[in-house]
């Protein structure tokens, strides 16, 4: 469950959300985390998904800074659809999903969720006008505008602060995630929801992931359904058929199964005066080592009968060549 309020006035929106996961389990709601990164911001928008964390990370994981709303909505059908498809059982999976953003240099904000198939709904908000969206959303709207009619000096931040203070429990709570919106620019903070209920916690597997402050994927495990786009990728153990990079770069070893094509060159270390190999199962090597290169084989060096070997520039011969078709002059 979620809570997610935005305040719209002049050429500004101020948006919020919580950080807290739940589960539910014979009708309980239990505390899961309170790392989960349920706004984020992609480009000129800022996106609040509520519902099924399996749901709403593959959406937000699928989408790209330029995309548009249109393309927002065929990603959270799809992510939806593979959602269900795989499910057993009829739980409650709705999603819900408002996009933040300035068009024209006019506050905009689109919703559409899954009770009519993603349906886009744009709105552009009267100016001093407040929603809300996520779990207990009409008691928090209730609420905040009452506490706002008995105390007029309270500012906006600190009406929806104590809002969201009041309604904390184990499906609201954690972190709020904060956005003010114009036409220039984006910016962000953080801040403690203040809580003293004590907390029913749910004691079982980890939480897969949760997002850091910029909203990076920290995950001990995924399943990413498009393509990874990054500029580095850190990890004990990255599995795929297919890993393409500009560099791979490891500070240990890197364990090929079978066949390893290279495109020009190998480079052993560069500037090392110490011994280095090229080293074969069958105990053959060919060794680098102050200037000297030796190639060592168990039984023999073999080189063909079509091809030469050269010194320096001139051909070489066998001491076997030599013996049976060199012919000697005297001078």
């Amino acid at each position: 469950m979620s809570l997610c309020f935005a305040f719209y006035q002049g050429n500004k929106i101020l948006v919020c959300a919580d950080s807290r996961v739940s589960i539910e389990v014979n009708g309980k709601k239990y505390h899961v985390t309170d790392k989960y990164r349920k706004i984020r911001q992609f480009g000129n928008k800022v996106i609040f998904i509520s519902g099924v964390v399996d749901v709403v990370e593959s959406v937000f994981s699928s989408i790209k800074n330029n995309q548009t709303i249109e393309d927002i909505v065929k990603i959270a059908r799809s992510s939806y659809a593979s959602y269900k498809a795989n499910l057993k059982s009829d739980f409650d999976s709705r999603t819900t999903i408002q996009v933040f953003t300035m068009e024209n240099k006019r506050t905009v904000k689109y919703q559409f969720h899954t009770e009519d198939d993603f349906q886009i709904e744009r709105l552009e908000p009267l100016d001093c006008s407040i929603y809300s969206a996520g779990g207990r959303s009409p008691e928090a709207m209730d609420y905040i505008i009452k506490l706002k009619q008995s105390n007029e000096s309270l500012s906006i931040e600190e009406a929806i602060a104590k809002t969201f203070e009041h309604f904390a429990d184990e499906t609201i709570g954690g972190n709020l995630h904060w956005f003010i919106i114009d036409e220039h620019v984006i910016a962000n903070s953080i801040s403690k929801i203040k809580e003293s209920k004590k907390l029913e916690k749910y004691v079982g597997n980890p939480f897969p992931y949760h997002c850091d402050a910029n909203g990076n994927l920290v995950a001990t495990s995924a399943t990413i359904r498009g393509s990874v786009y990054s500029s580095s990728i850190t990890g004990s153990q990255i599995i795929g058929s297919n890993i393409q990079g500009g560099t791979i770069t490891a500070g240990t070893q890197i364990n090929v199964g079978t066949d390893l094509f290279v495109g020009d060159n190998i480079y052993l270390k560069q500037g090392s005066s110490a011994k280095q190999s090229l080293i074969s199962a069958g105990s053959g090597s060919i060794d680098f080592n102050n200037g000297v290169i030796t190639i060592s084989a168990a039984r023999e060096v073999s080189i063909p009968n079509s091809s030469l070997l050269f010194y320096q520039g001139s051909e070489v011969a066998t001491q076997n060549w030599v013996n049976t078709s060199a012919v000697i002059k005297f001078i």
